[in-house]
């Protein structure tokens, strides 16, 4: 058995990125999604309890907050939460470079009360920097953008290419207006003809000018930029009825990150991506809202919107929510990938019935969904058709399985490969297509391969050359998808889900905020280090301290809390029968009345 899972491994990595089951022409660099680099680690590390925060749940710690992000001066940092419940009465708007991170998403938590105003509770927000400019062309494929007047421009800046929708738009209406579009960055500029060619970083992922849209044209934009959130717990106290209010929201936004997050109760959209590009959200839990009405995007989880474009969305937990993942407006070349999506719940009957991943109109187009484990996917109709090569590649959906509705302009030209549909209840188990030129192939529909003959599938990934860095020991990978058998793989956001421990999967090397030591102050270490079965934690001071011991393990996952008086010298710490530390690598924090200090505690037998 174990040589055979070994070939069927080594059968799927040894098959290249990109097959010939979907020709070159109609994907996209998917590959060049997200982040990017090496997510950074500052080391300028403010801790907001020193600027007053209380983290009661009960005082107010907003103006704490914003005290020490304005620490920062500007220069790149993080602010850093202890354990505790902050209560934010007002939104924190993130500046360039910016960092909030907790100790994890089951002890630091953010509890915005708005007091029933509208808004959001962390804004990530660019700016519009000059007025739009008419382009030449801007084609497919290529990395140039024409212009007549390169002036204006220098290699380094970002523009937004938009154009005025297209004859495809059925349902007008102003907040969808300019939906294909693209944020890029300038790389080159060079001379041509009359004008200049703007050398791109991506490829262009639409024929500016063509059928899709008229009066094609750019302006700078300057961005928000190096704005991450991470290893906490963010959820909405105050309810609003009327207004748009998401839990994050990134706006004119590149190269940020939010990872090991929860975020629970929103009113709108749990995050909200909008005309931004290069966002990853990884490792996170969304789940519950106020609302499931679809209004102002009640009940939403994550929503890319407005052209937003080559972000990665992964390994992500996503539970009682309308639609768990909206792609809208002319959201383009995003990847959506290896996530869990449970219990869709919605206002209307049948309460489950709304999609997991809604393509939800105003033209998403070139967006990749691949290893994904949901209830339904939908391209549907609400507001007009979805643009082409969307692709779905190796998804399984549990209930009522994959659905396209059909409209006065039909969503042409998706790809549809290697999916599971695995419900055989009545109306549910479902494989309905509409409009043409869809690529089938491979899928297994109620444990029929449709379409018939369509064997083998040799891609693995649309977007990686191996198993992402978090696939672990979870099983073989791919796991969906044939020849695997239908319903038995998974991925390692359900089985973190299933396992009943953290939702969430924190950064494995991050530090959080550490003041200096006074002489006067007690330092504490553990010794022997590694420990086998007792736990010693020495104190060099000569007076003991009453202190609260917080046990986190590499996933940012809770172990234990334990408040102890610790004496000079050494203090053996009892743990009980329920406490059972696997070997491993642990976060120790020891906090008391005059300092945070941090530990690295390894478990070896």
């Amino acid at each position: 058995m174990k040589k055979c899972i070994l070939l069927l491994a080594t059968y799927f990595v040894a098959t290249t990125l990109y097959g010939q089951t979907i020709p070159s022409n109609r994907i996209s660099t998917w590959s060049e999604t997200g982040y990017g680099d090496s997510i950074p680690e500052p080391g300028n590390i403010v801790d907001v309890m020193n600027f007053g925060a209380v983290a009661d749940g009960i005082a107010d710690d907003y103006a704490a907050v914003n005290a020490a992000i304005n620490s920062l001066g500007g220069m790149q940092g993080v602010v850093y939460f202890p354990p505790g419940i902050y209560k934010i009465g007002a939104s924190i708007n993130l500046p360039d470079s910016v960092v909030l991170r907790g100790a994890s998403s089951d002890s630091t938590h953010l509890k915005f009360d708005l007091q029933g105003a509208v808004g959001n509770c962390i804004n990530i927000t660019g700016s519009i920097s000059g007025p739009f400019d008419t382009i030449v062309a801007a084609f497919r494929g290529t990395s140039h953008i024409s212009v007549l007047d390169p002036l204006p421009y220098q290699p380094g800046m970002y523009l937004e290419l938009m154009e005025d929708n297209g004859s495809w738009d059925t349902q007008p209406v102003s907040w969808a207006d300019n939906s294909v579009g693209q944020i890029v960055k300038i790389v080159s500029i060079t001379p041509s003809g009359v004008g200049a060619a703007l050398e791109t970083q991506s490829p262009i992922r639409a024929d500016y000018g063509s059928g899709w849209g008229t009066n094609a044209r750019i302006r700078i934009i300057n961005p928000a930029r190096e704005v991450g959130i991470e290893c906490l717990q963010i959820s909405r106290a105050d309810s609003v009825h009327t207004g748009v209010c998401f839990n994050i929201y990134f706006n004119y936004a590149v190269h940020c990150w939010i990872r090991g997050v929860e975020s629970s109760k929103s009113i709108g959209s749990h995050v909200e991506i909008d005309a931004s590009s290069r966002i990853t959200v990884t490792g996170s839990y969304f789940h519950h809202a106020y609302e499931y009405d679809g209004a102002s995007t009640h009940g939403y989880g994550i929503t890319l919107f407005n052209h937003t474009g080559e972000c990665r969305v992964e390994n992500n937990i996503m539970k009682h929510l309308r639609h768990s993942f909206s792609f809208q407006a002319g959201a383009n070349g995003n990847v959506n990938a290896y996530n869990y999506s449970l219990e869709p719940n919605r206002s209307e009957v049948p309460a489950d019935a709304g999609a997991d991943i809604s393509m939800h109109g105003h033209f998403p187009f070139a967006n990749l969904f691949e290893g994904n484990i949901v209830q339904t996917i939908q391209i549907d109709q609400t507001w007009g058709p979805s643009g082409p090569y969307n692709t779905f590649f190796r998804n399984r959906a549990e209930l009522y399985g994959i659905l396209m509705s059909s409209g006065t302009v039909e969503s042409n030209e998706q790809h549809f490969v290697g999916n599971e549909v695995t419900s055989t209840v009545i109306f549910t188990g479902n494989y309905i297509l509409a409009g043409t030129g869809h690529i089938e192939f491979g899928n297994m529909i109620r444990g029929v391969l449709t379409p018939a003959g369509t064997t083998p599938l040799t891609e693995s990934s649309y977007y990686l050359t191996a198993a992402p860095g978090f696939w672990g020991s979870t099983a073989s990978w791919p796991s969906i998808g044939i020849p695997n058998s239908p319903g038995s793989g998974t991925n390692p956001a359900k089985a973190r889900y299933l396992a009943g421990a953290s939702m969430t999967v924190c950064r494995e090397d991050f530090t959080t905020g550490i003041p200096a030591i006074l002489p006067s102050q007690n330092v504490y270490s553990i010794s022997p280090n590694p420990i086998k079965q007792e736990l010693n934690i020495y104190s060099s001071g000569q007076n003991k301290e009453s202190v609260e011991i917080y046990c986190h393990d590499i996933s940012g996952r809770l172990v234990f809390i334990k408040a102890i008086t610790l004496n000079p010298g050494r203090n053996e710490i009892n743990l009980n029968s329920s406490v059972k530390l696997q070997n491993g690598i642990y976060l120790l924090t020891i906090t008391s009345e005059n300092i945070i200090q941090k530990l690295k505690l390894i478990k070896q037998e």
